[in-house]
């Protein structure tokens, strides 16, 4: 990003890392720009170890899914995790490992409407991430570049229409953030499915309740609060934030609302996607927000 890039941009050498990290068993996931990785992360990891509660409090969200692309915890841990794994990255569809053609992991992409995500971009990268963040512009410039297209991993619309292209993959499932606010249950069932797992209705109740906002808040092994102890994000700053489906009409001008509303209409409704950026109501959330 231009005027200070966050402290996450590193430079990839994704070739030494592919070979070892990516197999039949891997359970890849990415993401967009948009926020919700760690909501699904926890979700996929329940449903996927057959919800293990146990292990899901005992080991933080790094440690169960590392970050596919970033120094920590590096190549070796995730080339060493037993199968199958499950892996987070930020990554656009094209950069994926070659190998993942072949050997046709899991993929899971979460998407979120450019208003919600760039808000939330904003106070994950720039105010949670206080501490250690490059970025010297001011809100209202971090608008523009990200309505410009010169987010940190954008352009955004490129980023979901990319993984928009590869949606009726046998591997690849598609998801919005706005359909976990509206139906959380009914996306446990659909990422069940998908994974190859039969859970109950009392199982799909329960992984559902886990992962309402207010118990990943208290959830000290998603809401990296272990950063603020490290010093490397604001004691100032939740993680789990606000933000409804909705919020950005509390943050964005008119006119950044406009660029962003261009930007879906003539890159991604002529493909098909739909986004929600208003919503009434939604599953055991009356406020506040998960990144």
């Amino acid at each position: 990003m231009s005027r200070g890039v966050s402290y996450f941009t590193i430079q990839l050498r994704l070739p030494a890392l592919c070979h070892e990290a990516v197999s039949h068993n891997s359970s890849a996931f990415t993401r967009g720009l948009g926020r919700g990785t760690t909501w699904l992360q926890e979700l996929v990891y329940l449903i996927d170890t057959n919800l293990d509660f146990e292990g899901a409090e005992k080991n933080t969200m790094d440690d169960r899914f590392p970050f596919f692309e970033f120094p920590y915890p590096g190549k070796k841990a995730i080339n060493d995790l037993p199968s199958p794994r499950r892996i987070k990255t930020h990554l656009p569809f094209p950069l994926l490992p070659n190998q993942m053609k072949e050997k046709k992991p899991k993929i899971i992409y979460i998407a979120r409407n450019p208003k919600d995500t760039l808000v939330s971009l904003y106070h994950f990268a720039v105010k949670f991430f206080a501490p250690v963040q490059r970025f010297q512009g001011t809100y209202d410039q971090f608008c523009e570049l990200f309505a410009e297209d010169k987010a940190i991993y954008g352009p955004w619309w490129k980023h979901v229409l990319e993984a928009w292209k590869c949606r009726d993959d046998d591997n690849v499932l598609v998801l919005f953030y706005e359909d976990l606010q509206k139906d959380l249950p009914g996306v446990v069932r659909q990422v069940a499915s998908f994974l190859g797992k039969s859970l109950t209705d009392a199982e799909v109740d329960a992984v559902a309740k886990h992962c309402t906002f207010e118990s990943m808040k208290n959830n000290k092994s998603v809401n990296y609060d272990w950063l603020k102890e490290q010093g490397m994000a604001s004691d100032k700053a939740d993680f789990m934030r606000k933000g409804k489906v909705g919020d950005w009409k509390n943050h964005l001008s008119s006119e950044i609302s406009a660029k962003l509303e261009e930007m879906v209409s003539s890159k991604l409704t002529p493909a098909g996607v739909v986004f929600q950026d208003t919503l009434e109501g939604s599953y055991g959330q009356d406020e506040d927000d998960m990144l």
